[in-house]
Formats: C-alpha cells, sequence, structure tokens
C-alpha cells in the first residue's frame, strides 16, 4: 500500500481494474494518461497477460504501452498513484474495454471511458475512488453498449462541479438511478449530461423526481435530456431547488412525446438568461400562462417552442415579465395547429431586435393583431416572419409603424398566398429596408402591382 498525506484515504489499497477483450494478435493498448503539470503516476499495472507487474512513473512510460500477443479476455488492474485515466488521452484502449470491474482507489483526479464502444457494465465507487475526482466531462460518453447506471457511482464524487456528457449519446441506457447526485453537491454543469445528439436515440424512459435537488450550485443545464425520445413527462419540481441556473436552453429538444409541460416547472429559476430551443419539438407543447414570470433576466427565446406541432394556445401573458429578451426568431416557427396569435403577446417586450420567422409555417393563422408590435420600437430584423402562413388573409397596415429601426423584412410574407387587402408600403420608407421577395408568392393583395420587384 502507497500512502500520501493529501489523500484522506490511503490511495493504492484496492487497485483500478478493467476488463479488456482482445480479438486479434499483436494488439497496442495504451493507457490514457494525462501529461499536464501537477498529475503523477506512480503505479504498477498488470495487463493480465502474465507478463507480470509494470512499474510506471510518468504519463510517458514505455511500460504504459503494452502489446496484446494473443487474442482472448484479460484484467488489466492498476495499483498505486493514477491520477488520471482518462480516454482524452489515449484512444488504442477505448474499443478493447468490454467492463470496469473496479474502480479501486488509485486517488484518481480526472477520469472518463468515453468511445468505449464495447463497454457493457461499470460499477458502483466501493472504495471512494471518485472521492478526489476534479474532472469528469465525458464520463462514459458515447458509450452504446453501457445498458446501466449504477446507483451510487458518484456517491464520493463530492468535489466535481462537471457534470457535461457524462452519459451523453448511451443509447442502451433506459433509467437513470433516483439519488444519482445526492451527494454531488459542488456540481455547476450538466450541460448533454443524459442527452443524446441525434434522433432515435437515448432511451431514458423517466427521470427522477428530485435527480438534481441537492445540486443548488447548478448554473447550465444546456440540453440536459435532449433527443431523450422516450420520455413521456416533465417532473414539476426537477429544477426547484437550482436557483442558479442561468441556462435552459435545449433540455427537452427533441423530447417529442412528452405529454405536457408542467406549471410552475422554472418558478425558482429567476437567473435564466437563455431559453433557446427548450421544448423544441416536443408534439404537445402547449404552455401553461405562467411558465415564465419568474424568469426576468431571460434575454433569447429563440427556437422556444419551434415545431411544437400540437401547440394549439398561446397565453396572452406568457412573456409579460420577460422583458429584457431580445430575439424570439423562430420561437413558435412550425407549430402546425396553432390558429390564433394572442393580443398583447409582446406588449412588455420593449428590447426585441430579432423577430426572425416567428410565427413561420403556421397554416391556421388567418390574422394578426394590428398591435402585435406596438412597443418593440428596437426590431432590426423581420425575415420570414410570416412566411408560409398560407391562410392569413390580410396584414394590419400599420404593423410595423412602431418599428423605425428594422433593416430587412426579406421573406416576411413570403409564400402567403391567401392574402388579400393592401400590403403595408415598407418599400416608400426611408432608407428602404431590404425587401427581397417579402410578398413573394402573395398575389391577391390589392396593390400587389404596385410592390417593386425585388419585394415580391
Amino acid at each position: 500500500m502507497i500512502k500520501y498525506s493529501q489523500y484522506s484515504t490511503p490511495v493504492g489499497l484496492h487497485p483500478l481494474q478493467i476488463e479488456v477483450t482482445i480479438t486479434a494478435p499483436n494488439t497496442t493498448a495504451t493507457l490514457p494518461l494525462y501529461s499536464a503539470a501537477g498529475y503523477y503516476h506512480t503505479f504498477r499495472v498488470n495487463y493480465g497477460d502474465e507478463s507480470g507487474d509494470k512499474a510506471v512513473t510518468t504519463y510517458n512510460d514505455a511500460d504504459a504501452t503494452h502489446i496484446y500477443a494473443n487474442a482472448g479476455i484479460y484484467i488489466l488492474s492498476i495499483t498505486g498513484l493514477c491520477e488520471s485515466f482518462h480516454n482524452e488521452y489515449g484512444v488504442t484502449l477505448k474499443p478493447l474495454i468490454t467492463r470496469v470491474i473496479s474502480w479501486g482507489n488509485t486517488g484518481i483526479k480526472r477520469v472518463g471511458l468515453s468511445e468505449c464502444t464495447n463497454l457493457t457494465s461499470i460499477p458502483n465507487d466501493e472504495y471512494k475512488a471518485f472521492s478526489t475526482v476534479i474532472y469528469a466531462l465525458n464520463f462514459c460518453k458515447d458509450n452504446v453498449n453501457l445498458a446501466s447506471i449504477p446507483p451510487n457511482i458518484f456517491k464520493y464524487m463530492t468535489i466535481n462541479t462537471d457534470f457535461r456528457y457524462i452519459f451523453n449519446n448511451c443509447d442502451a441506457l433506459t433509467e437513470i438511478p433516483a439519488g444519482l447526485f445526492d451527494t454531488c453537491v459542488e456540481a455547476l454543469d450538466f450541460t448533454l449530461a443524459f442527452g443524446n445528439g441525434q434522433l432515435g436515440g437515448a432511451q431514458i424512459t423517466t427521470i427522477p423526481d428530485h435527480l438534481f435537488d441537492k445540486c443548488t450550485k447548478v448554473t447550465n443545464f444546456w440540453g440536459v435530456f435532449m433527443y431523450s425520445e422516450a420520455l413521456t413527462a416533465i417532473p414539476p419540481e426537477i429544477f426547484k431547488y437550482n436557483t442558479e441556473v442561468t441556462n435552459m436552453a435545449q433540455i427537452f429538444w427533441g423530447d417529442r412525446f412528452i405529454d405536457h409541460i408542467p406549471t410552475g416547472l422554472f418558478d425558482t429559476n429567476t437567473k435564466v438568461t437563455n431559453f433557446w430551443g427548450t421544448f423544441t419539438d416536443i408534439y404537445n407543447g402547449n404552455p401553461p400562462a405562467h411558465l415564465f414570470d419568474n424568469c426576468p433576466l431571460a434575454t433569447t427565446f429563440y427556437r422556444c417552442f419551434e415545431t411544437c406541432i400540437h401547440l394549439d394556445t398561446i397565453p396572452a401573458e406568457l412573456f409579460k415579465y420577460n422583458t429584457l429578451v431580445t430575439n424570439f426568431e423562430r420561437c413558435f416557427w412550425e407549430v402546425s395547429d396553432l390558429t390564433l396569435i394572442p393580443t398583447g403577446l409582446f406588449d412588455t417586450c420593449t428590447e426585441v431586435t430579432n423577430f426572425k420567422e416567428v410565427f413561420s409555417w403556421n397554416n391556421y393563422i388567418t390574422s394578426i393583431p394590428a398591435g402585435l408590435f406596438a412597443n418593440c420600437t428596437k426590431v432590426i430584423y423581420f425575415d420570414g416572419a410570416f412566411s408560409y402562413c398560407t391562410g392569413l388573409t390580410s396584414i394590419p397596415i400599420n404593423l410595423f409603424a412602431n418599428c423605425p429601426l428594422v433593416i430587412s423584412y426579406a421573406l416576411a410574407f413570403q409564400g402567403d398566398t391567401a392574402l388579400t387587402g393592401n400590403a403595408p408600403a415598407l418599400w416608400d420608407l426611408d432608407p428602404e429596408p431590404t425587401g427581397t421577395e417579402c410578398f413573394h408568392g402573395a398575389t391577391g393583395l390589392t396593390n400587389y402591382a404596385a410592390i417593386p420587384a425585388d419585394w415580391k
């Protein structure tokens, strides 16, 4: 046993043990050790093939690389001080790892087994291996055959702050254990922790009700459950104790079968600034009336409800307290069942500069409230704002009267083939904004002939 005074638990008493499966003779395996200053490696490694113990004293020690002469299943053991074992620093071992038998206790500070596509199981942290971990980025990312998460794997990971991508793209996972992060009190970032990079990926079916209750310092949940297509429900108090969060972007992006957005979901998240794509592609994404009331610092709702195809009602006061918002681009893009834009929806959103494609591709909208943008005096972009709203029959003549800073109306009403009456003469503004194909296809407008060629 090796004992170092900086560790509360003696290191080296229990080895890190990993099963490797060698399918071809003369296969090279290099231990993924970190080269930076401040990381130490003084251990014995046994590659499990009767080649005996090897002493490793630096990250690039010759004995940190081994050639397996024969195919077979071997147990690789590391005993001693090994402060890093992370696949960012070595690729040859990735496809060989099939099982972690024990995390041991080696004083590890950086740990990660990402892209181990043949890894099927990992154990709990029985010997407090992770009590010294300060870096677990990509912990088990892209391990597509990992079947389950042990409930106590992070029990001793009490000082790590970064949980980004820990189980990202782990397509075989179906369950998140309750209490998984109960001792991870220093956690700050769960970016894409369980998310997936593509449709049809993550198969997690439920989120434990109190998964993040003890993680009160978290600031970032970006994409935490992205593309978890098997999810059907959002626990209403999942973020109740995460009062420091600023980023809720894409948290449920692509979770198309979630049955509803719960009331009060963000009631305690008063510091959130980013709602970019938060509910994109949730089919039943009707927002509760007061969903964002307690989020006065929000600055972007970019693509927030995009392709929520069964969203049929927007509460008139949904954004009443979001007075700092600057970006609504594609917020309600292709919300196919929507029939009505409520009067006063943006009345308090006086800082908005971007309404690009905000209601584009909504075929059942027939009218626009006359004063929809009356208080939005700082808008710069209306590109595609109502494009392909094929049921829209008219444009309020003073719809943009209070928006003197606009530089582009390009494609704003493109494809709106049911429009009648007069189009507002936006081309007569001085200076003239960009109007490329603004009214393209809207041939039923009374003044269509007067519209300049580049505007249609």
